[in-house]
């Protein structure tokens, strides 16, 4: 068990007084959920998780389909209805997949099909709106979906070095559901997205 032993050492008063209180808010935090369940049983409602983009602005926490068996080009419109973890997905279930660079790999979901379509989902939340960059970096073909209309598109590239789209985008206040299409190829996917001022 990790005590305060393990948590401060020798240092001056003040940091001892900083980490004591630090090890008094943990104890009550772990205490609470104790006393509210015998209270009542009902579990807490899950809460959103939030993510923000990395400094370059790539989104970095999407939702994720399996592999769709067919052609990107057969692709018009966005998935209907709201996606949530583990929920129906165009293909499989939606599961969540974090980035730590920036660069999105969807490998191991375009190895199951070869060639197919992989969708990506996130909800932005902007506090003020208005015209931002959009730019899609991709090796493959993609189409991008902005509250269910079309705001980006690449066709696939002849070689497979990563090419680039921009576009302005209007992005309203408040929520907004992105979703991306990716043309997988021959068992490799990976995309990056950002979103600009």
């Amino acid at each position: 068990m990790l005590g305060p032993k393990n948590i401060c050492r020798p240092v001056p008063s003040k940091t001892k007084l900083t980490c004591r209180f630090f090890l008094t808010i943990l104890s009550i935090s772990w205490a609470a959920p104790l006393v509210l369940a015998g209270d009542d049983p009902t579990p807490p409602k899950p809460q959103d998780l939030e993510f923000f983009p990395a400094l370059n602005g790539s989104l970095t926490a999407w939702l994720v389909s399996e592999a769709l068996p067919e052609p990107l080009a057969k692709v018009e419109k966005a998935p209907a209805g709201e996606a949530r973890e583990g929920g129906p997905a165009p293909a499989g279930t939606w599961q969540l997949l974090i980035s730590d660079t920036g660069g999105v790999d969807l490998r191991e979901r375009a190895r199951k099909a070869r060639r197919g379509v992989i969708w990506c989902t996130a909800r932005l939340k902007s506090a003020e709106g208005g015209e931002r960059m959009l730019e899609g970096i991709s090796f493959c073909a993609f189409k991008v979906f902005l509250n269910g209309q079309p705001v980006l598109q690449q066709p696939e590239p002849l070689g497979f070095q990563p090419e680039t789209r921009e576009a302005r985008i209007p992005l309203p206040k408040g929520e907004s559901q992105l979703a991306i299409a990716l043309g997988a190829r021959y068992g490799y996917c990976e995309f990056v997205l950002k979103l600009g001022s």
